[in-house]
């Protein structure tokens, strides 16, 4: 039983570290931050986003919204109260990010 809970675990972690990633930057500690296109769980509003630490393990998980005024992505952690804030520019587009943007490009779905 205990091994089985362990294999769902480590299931469910690989499902949240392979959401839809549109955008990722590199944190300060040399992991990733990664947006994602996968809305938020528990009724929060925004899209799923998290953090890796430097060999790829998932760290933190959030909620981020793009503020289109400041071209910044808002970002609550779960661990936080207040949000954080990150120039879209210090994102790289994911070539899954790109493929939306071709798919919906015309369109106001991003």
């Amino acid at each position: 039983m205990k091994r089985m809970s362990l294999m769902l675990a480590l299931l469910l972690v690989g499902v949240q570290a392979h959401a839809g990633a549109v955008f990722i930057a590199e944190s300060k500690v040399g992991g990733k931050i990664v947006l994602t296109d996968d809305a938020c769980s528990n009724g929060r509003q925004g899209k799923f986003a998290y953090l890796t630490d430097p060999v790829n393990n998932m760290g933190d998980n959030g909620c981020w919204l793009y503020d289109k005024d400041t071209h910044n992505a808002l970002v609550l952690w779960s661990d936080e109260t207040q949000v954080r804030t990150y120039p879209i520019e210090k994102f790289n587009l994911t070539p899954y990010g790109e493929s939306q943007v071709t798919k919906y490009s015309g369109r106001n779905a991003m």
